[in-house]
């Protein structure tokens, strides 16, 4: 057979070794590659953009023609190999790589503003009942750098809702993703992302999906996937609110409730270690930065609520 050829694949994968894998997923537009150890590549459309341990074919629609979910392969060097022969190779494939932290710059406080209505609009809040406890309980776990409230917090998350990545999941994958960069200029942020890496690389196995273990395991190590990272970078730095609003809709399209999720998760972070933001006291004696009055029908309003919101 004719080997599909990759655009852009994840920089580790040419150092990788030849692996078993079986196929566990596949879709049109996707096909996840489960090694073991819970070692993953994903297999994905160019249009979705590379990450941590992906590999993007253009003539995504051939691999679910090329493999069937149970098959065993071979992930070598820069191939994915099956029964047949080369399915997918990587050789002259641009290296992806994440890209480094940035700081906030001036305007952050808007650009969150305009993030949060656009999510309030377009986002898909039907996971919020299940999970707006926890999430409560990491953010004050976080504000107070509490590593046992934020175990706790994240313990009950992992694994929370359907899906191959839970909403409970994707909710910790937008706020790691956006302490990441807010830890490069506030020493609580850096606390706070500190304490959750190291609860996320104990979530105990089988409490969530294993690609959504592993993917947590990612963007807690700061392998942030290009999607996500674009919407970061637009939030972070001055930007056009056309810009940002293609950003923050294209994360809202991963996914049924997972974009956003990692939306939400994102913009929480942003309140609470916003970068020349202005504590406030609140009922427990700690500190936390200040938030936007939740007005009943605002994004606040519906992201806290505990009430079945339909989109």
């Amino acid at each position: 057979m004719n080997a599909l050829r990759a655009v852009a694949a994840d920089a580790r994968l040419f150092d990788a070794t030849g692996k078993p894998a079986v196929v566990a997923y596949v879709s049109e537009s996707a096909v996840n590659l489960r090694s073991p150890g819970n070692s993953w590549v994903m297999l994905c459309d160019a249009r979705l953009g590379c990450g941590p341990r992906t590999v993007l074919v253009e003539a995504h629609r051939a691999l679910a023609r090329a493999v069937s979910v149970g098959d065993t392969v071979t992930v070598g060097k820069t191939s994915v190999v099956g029964d047949a022969g080369e399915i997918v190779t990587w050789e002259h494939a641009t290296r992806w790589r994440p890209s480094p932290p940035l700081l906030a710059g001036d305007g952050l406080g808007a650009r969150l503003s305009i993030a949060a209505d656009i999510v309030s609009r377009h986002g898909c809040f039907l996971a919020r009942p299940l999970i707006s406890g926890p999430v409560l309980a990491l953010r004050d776990g976080c504000l107070g750098a509490n590593p046992t409230a934020i175990q706790r917090a994240v313990a009950d998350l992992a694994g929370l809702g359907p899906g191959l990545t839970p909403a409970g999941d994707d909710y910790l994958a937008g706020y790691l993703a956006a302490l990441l960069h807010l830890a490069t200029d506030s020493p609580a942020a850096l606390t706070a992302r500190t304490l959750l890496r190291a609860a996320v690389n104990t979530i105990e196995p089988g409490s969530t999906h294993p690609l959504s273990q592993f993917l947590l395991g990612e963007y807690a190590a700061g392998m942030i996937p290009q999607f996500l990272d674009e919407c970061l970078r637009a939030l972070l730095r001055p930007s056009t609110t056309q810009r940002l609003n293609a950003r923050v809709r294209r994360v809202l399209r991963h996914g049924a409730t997972s974009g956003t999720e990692m939306m939400l998760g994102i913009l929480d972070a942003g309140a609470d270690f916003r970068i020349g933001s202005h504590p406030q006291r609140t009922d427990t004696g700690r500190s936390r930065p200040e938030t936007p009055t939740r007005r009943p029908g605002s994004v606040e309003a519906l992201w806290h609520s505990t009430e079945r919101i339909h989109p």
